[in-house]
C-alpha cells in the first residue's frame, strides 16, 4: 500500500492552499492523529505526507485542523493536463468542449499564455457554480511525461510511447506502470503524410523515394514517375518534430523551405503543383496527399480506416497517460469520455482517426488480396488460394487488427484484444462467427 501511496501525483486544491500547508487529521475520538504536509483532496480523499509515510484518509470520516484542512462541499478540482502543442490544442480541447456540453456545462476559455490555456467547468442553472477548472499545458512529449513523473500534471497526451529512461524513471519514483493499460488510454490516431498540390498528376510514392529525395537524393518529379519538373520542398519548423525525421532517416534536406507551423506549409505546397510537404493528416488543410507504397508493393492511403486497422505505415497513436492515484470525479468522468461514441465523433470531425470499428468486405479488399497473391511462392497453389477465399467469403474484416512488437503484442493490439473480449463477453456478437485471419511473411517455406 505505502507503495502505491508514494505513487501519487499531487493536485493542487483551488481554494489556493500551498503543497507545503500542514494539517492534523484525528481518526475518532480516542484514534490515533496524522500530521504532516496535505498533498491533494479529490472531493473525498486526502492525502496526507507524514512522518509514517504518504498516507490517503476519508475526509468524511476523520476530523481535519489546520489553515489547509479542505471543505469538501466547496471544493473545486484543479487539474493540469500536460502534452504536444499541436495534439492538445487540436484534440483535447474540441473534446473537453463537447464533454462540457454532453453534461450540460458552460465553460469559459482563457489562453493565457503560448503555452497555457485555462477552462472554467460551470454550472449555468446553478448561478455559474464552478465544477472544475483544467489547465492544459503545451511543451512537448518529452516534457508532457516529465510534468506527470514530477507531480506538475495529472494527465498527459502523448503521440509515443515513454522511452525506457521515461519507464525507469517512473518505476523508481513509484508512479505509474506506463506499460499497464491501466495507465494509459487510446484516444485517437493521426498519420505522418506526403503532401502535393491537387494540381500534381502523381498518386502515390516509394516509402524510400520520399527518403531519397529528403535526402537530397532525387530532385526531380521524373525520378519518381511524375513530370519533368524540379521537386520543391517544404518542411514544418517544429511541428512535426521527431516524427518527420525518424520516418526520412534524418533532419531532411537543408534546401528545403521551412515553415512555422503546418498551416502556413499546407498553403504553400497548395499554391505550388511541383511542391511536396511532410505533414500530418489532421493538418492537410487544401493539399492532397500521397499514398504510400512499401517494400511488398502495397499502395496504401491515409484514410480513417487504414489508420485504425494500422495498415497506413506512418500512424501516431495518441494516448492518455494518467497518474497511478484516485483522479476526482469529474476527471475520470472526463477520462471515460474521451474513449466514448460520442467523443469519436469530434475526432473524426478533426480529421483524426477514432476508435470506431468498421467492416471491410471481401471484394472491397482486392488490391490487398491481390498484392498477398502476387507475393506468394511457386509452393502455394490455386487450391490453397480457394481455402482462403472459401474461409473468408461472406466475412467482413473489422478494423481492429493485432499486430506484434517482437514476440507480443503491441500496446494498441492489446487494446483492440480487450475491446473483442469485451465485445464476447457483453453479447454484442452473440450468434456471429469470429475468424482471426492474417498473413505471414514470405520468408521460408508456405509449409512453415
Amino acid at each position: 500500500m505505502r507503495r502505491c501511496l508514494a505513487a501519487a501525483m499531487a493536485v493542487v486544491i483551488s481554494t489556493g492552499a500551498a503543497q507545503a500547508d500542514f494539517v492534523s487529521v484525528t481518526a475518532g475520538a480516542d484514534g490515533p492523529t496524522v500530521s504532516g504536509e496535505l498533498l491533494s483532496f479529490d472531493g473525498r480523499y486526502m492525502r496526507v505526507d507524514s512522518a509514517y509515510g504518504i498516507v490517503t484518509l476519508d475526509a468524511q470520516a476523520v476530523e481535519c485542523t489546520g489553515a489547509a484542512c479542505p471543505v469538501p462541499g466547496a471544493y473545486v478540482p484543479d487539474l493540469m493536463i500536460s502534452g504536444a502543442a499541436e495534439s492538445v490544442d487540436r484534440l483535447l480541447t474540441p473534446m473537453l468542449e463537447a464533454f462540457a456540453a454532453e453534461k450540460g456545462y458552460g465553460y469559459v476559455r482563457q489562453d493565457e499564455d503560448a503555452t497555457h490555456i485555462l477552462y472554467v467547468l460551470l454550472v449555468p442553472e446553478e448561478n455559474n457554480r464552478r465544477v472544475a477548472r483544467i489547465r492544459f499545458r503545451l511543451p512537448s512529449s518529452r516534457e508532457g511525461f516529465a510534468d506527470l513523473l514530477a507531480d506538475q500534471a495529472d494527465m498527459t497526451l502523448a503521440a509515443r510511447e515513454p522511452t525506457e529512461q521515461e519507464q525507469a524513471l517512473a518505476s523508481d519514483a513509484g508512479a505509474a506502470d506506463f506499460t499497464n493499460p491501466r495507465y494509459r488510454r487510446l484516444i485517437a490516431r493521426d498519420a505522418v503524410v506526403a503532401v502535393v498540390s491537387p494540381g500534381n498528376p502523381l498518386q502515390s510514392i516509394k516509402a524510400d523515394d520520399l527518403r531519397r529525395i529528403y535526402s537530397g537524393q532525387v530532385t526531380n518529379w521524373a525520378q519518381v514517375g511524375g513530370p519533368d519538373q524540379p521537386i520543391a520542398l517544404h518542411l514544418a519548423s517544429q511541428s512535426l518534430g521527431d516524427a518527420a525525421r525518424g520516418i526520412l532517416d534524418g533532419p531532411g534536406d537543408p534546401g528545403a523551405s521551412y515553415h512555422a507551423d503546418l498551416g502556413a506549409l499546407a498553403d504553400a505546397v497548395h499554391d505550388d503543383p511541383f511542391a511536396l510537404g511532410v505533414s500530418m493528416r489532421s493538418s492537410m488543410g487544401p493539399t492532397r496527399p500521397l499514398s504510400i507504397t512499401g517494400p511488398c508493393g502495397i499502395s496504401m492511403a491515409p484514410t480513417a480506416r487504414a489508420l485504425k486497422s494500422g495498415d497506413y505505415p506512418w500512424i501516431l497513436s495518441y494516448e492518455l497517460y494518467l497518474p497511478a492515484r484516485r483522479l476526482p470525479p469529474v476527471a475520470r468522468e472526463l477520462v471515460a469520455f474521451l474513449t466514448s461514441r460520442e467523443a469519436g465523433r469530434v475526432i473524426e470531425r478533426e480529421w483524426f482517426a477514432g476508435q470506431q470499428i468498421t467492416g471491410l468486405g471481401l471484394a472491397q479488399q482486392g488490391d490487398r488480396l491481390i498484392d498477398a497473391i502476387r507475393a506468394t511462392g511457386s509452393d502455394v497453389g490455386a487450391r490453397s488460394l480457394r481455402q482462403i477465399l472459401e474461409v473468408l467469403d461472406g466475412a467482413e474484416r473489422l478494423t481492429p487488427t493485432f499486430r506484434f512488437a517482437e514476440d507480443a503484442l503491441d500496446f494498441t493490439s492489446e487494446g483492440n484484444l480487450d475491446g473483442r473480449v469485451a465485445a464476447i463477453e457483453s453479447g454484442a456478437v452473440d450468434g456471429k462467427r469470429l475468424i482471426l485471419a492474417g498473413f505471414s511473411d514470405a520468408v521460408g517455406g508456405a509449409a512453415a
